[in-house]
């Protein structure tokens, strides 16, 4: 498959990829109304939240947070400070 558009709109009238419109998109909790139920912890360690913080030091360079928090106990777990913070950095600091 080359990059180009014409060849993508090729690939995509021979079938050999999908549209946007024709992918299923992840099921969620909404109401009729359009609200979302958020579901709640039970139990300490059941749901974490993550979230990415950006701070700039005296000097102009950018400092990256990431924060892991659990959402039952208020408990920060980890904070997790660098220039850069890749997948791989979060993915191991959550699992």
């Amino acid at each position: 498959m080359a990059g180009g558009h014409r060849s993508c709109a090729a690939d995509l009238a021979a079938g050999r990829i999908e549209s946007a419109a024709e992918t299923k998109a992840p099921g969620r909790l909404w109401l009729n109304d359009g609200s979302c139920v958020r579901l709640r912890p039970e139990r300490a360690n059941q749901v974490w939240s993550y979230d990415f913080v950006s701070a700039m030091t005296h000097d102009g360079r950018t400092l990256r947070l990431l924060v892991l928090i659990d959402e039952y106990t208020r408990e920060c777990l980890a904070i997790r400070v660098a220039r850069r913070l890749g997948s791989n950095e979060v993915i191991r600091d959550a699992g």
